[in-house]
């Protein structure tokens, strides 16, 4: 078992009361917050440099929620490398577009809509605010969901379905479990972009820096890094039903550490009976003694 295994092993352990670990000490502050933590963790982790891996719950499959603006975020740009869109290229928005009932700073700014905005500005809204409606005006353009699925699987990311848009989850409760994917797929995606493999080197670095200015969650995977740090990374807030069920709160990233290492992260919480302080906490926690550990090589 690798250290890095160890440690999330006792974080965990408490999610897991079947799991018997011998050191948990060091830990019993972590332990004493995720004990009765009511949710599914599914949680994967590779530390690049070192090529160290864990993988707890890694394979289930969960609900993206926003996390799946990644995803259309690089098919586009891969559509834009080979010369099928541009950057520049504006798109007319009508007012018809501009939701009343969805997350978007975008139609705060231009809430009788009816402008012509460029791909880059939409995909600025889209990663850095989560713009739902710049998302969907995006995942038109590129040619809906299939689309966006099919390219995951020609580069080899097999296990994630993309199914809907934001105003089609919106219409309906369920629709939200139809856009999945497992952590273990996400995290070889983003290694991918940290390789540089599936973009050129000006979309990747746009992709990237985008990520790292995102606005949303920075009580998650940011919460308890030290200040400064450079993380890029793409968040999922889902809503809560009458039960008071959270059925997605989540984020993926890339942590720079201080010695020059990359951690590439992904965390989602589904269905949780928790309020969204308690699973902030807990996805900063896991983050903080992670990145801690690697810190230690």
């Amino acid at each position: 078992m690798t250290k890095i295994v160890r440690i999330l092993a006792l974080i965990l352990v408490a999610l897991s009361p079947h799991l018997l670990f011998a050191q948990q000490d060091h830990l019993s502050k972590i332990i004493s917050l995720t004990k009765s933590f009511k949710g599914k963790v599914s949680i994967s982790v590779l530390r690049m440099e070192d090529n160290d891996t864990l993988s707890y719950n890694g394979n289930n499959y969960c609900i993206m929620d926003n996390v799946f603006k990644l995803p259309i975020a690089i098919t586009l740009l891969n559509n834009i490398d080979k010369g099928k869109l541009s950057l520049n290229e504006k798109i007319f928005v009508s007012v018809k577009e501009i939701t009343a009932d969805n997350w978007s700073p975008l139609r705060d700014k231009y809430p009788k809509g009816d402008i012509e905005i460029s791909i880059e500005d939409l995909l600025s809204y889209m990663l850095v605010s989560s713009d739902n409606v710049a998302g969907d005006i995006l995942l038109k353009r590129i040619g809906g969901p299939k689309k966006v699925e099919d390219y995951m699987r020609s580069i080899g990311i097999k296990d994630m379905a993309m199914a809907a848009s934001e105003v089609e989850i919106n219409g309906a409760w369920n629709i939200q479990y139809t856009n999945w994917c497992t952590p273990n797929a996400m995290v070889k995606l983003l290694a991918m972009l940290q390789k540089r493999k599936l973009l050129s080197n000006n979309s990747n670095t746009l992709l990237l820096k985008m990520m790292e200015n995102s606005t949303t969650g920075s009580n998650r995977i940011k919460g308890l890094l030290p200040a400064g740090t450079v993380v890029a990374h793409r968040t999922g807030t889902s809503g809560i039903n009458k039960k008071g069920i959270t059925t997605a709160t989540n984020d993926i990233g890339i942590i720079h550490t201080p010695n020059g290492e990359h951690i590439i992260l992904a965390v989602f919480i589904n269905d949780a009976e928790e309020d969204e302080k308690a699973i902030d906490a807990l996805i900063a926690h896991i983050t903080k003694e992670i990145f801690d550990d690697a810190l230690k090589h």
